[in-house]
């Protein structure tokens, strides 16, 4: 897929149902040999070194994180690789979120994502997403906006062109109906957005 320059990111599911950390690492050690960046799904039910081989081989991100131990934290905070927090993933599941406010805390780079899937996270409301990280991990509006835009940016290596209203950056931006910015998380659930720009082009209108 590299040579056909088909993918940008190998992702790997390091879990005990999946690959384990020794196999992760083959893995990742063969796609940054083929030109591809590297991102884990690890520490979601499991502790099993996941963490450990991704932050070794400096992966763009690490994805879940609900199981993150406290001797974890510091090691994410001091690397350049974002912790991309799913909270719809527990919310689906009713199973732990992801501790982001130690995270936040110790100065580690937050992202959030939907993880839309059938399987785990059927919820691909992206302002439910936002609601749920005010109200189960503790994230100030603030915070959640970083972590929808520059940081998410961050966590697809397009940080230096896309993520904030910048000179020089792509004109990449939504208008949402609301008095407030705060309004896009209180409203749970509820989409404000009235029109999207894509490279200075409006690709969607209300």
């Amino acid at each position: 897929m590299a040579e056909h320059n088909l993918a940008e990111f190998c992702d790997v599911f390091c879990e005990s149902t999946a690959f384990t950390a020794e196999q992760t690492e083959r893995i990742f050690t063969v796609a940054k040999k083929n030109g591809l960046k590297l991102k884990l799904h690890t520490e979601q039910f499991n502790s099993i070194g996941g963490l450990e081989v991704a932050l070794k081989l400096n992966a763009i991100s690490v994805d879940h994180l609900e199981v993150l131990k406290e001797s974890q934290i510091d090691s994410i905070a001091d690397s350049e690789t974002v912790a991309t927090l799913l909270p719809g993933v527990s919310f689906f599941l009713d199973y732990d979120y992801a501790p982001a406010r130690k995270l936040i805390d110790a100065n580690a780079i937050v992202a959030l994502a939907t993880d839309y899937n059938p399987g785990s996270s059927h919820i691909s409301n992206f302002q439910m997403i936002m609601s749920l990280a005010a109200i189960k991990m503790n994230m100030t509006i603030e915070e959640i906006f970083s972590a929808v835009t520059i940081n998410s940016a961050k966590a697809l290596d397009i940080a230096e062109t896309s993520g904030s209203i910048e000179v020089g950056k792509n004109a990449d931006f939504s208008v949402f109906d609301a008095n407030e910015y705060s309004e896009l998380v209180y409203n749970i659930g509820k989409n404000l957005n009235v029109m999207t720009i894509k490279n200075g082009e409006i690709v969607y209108e209300a």
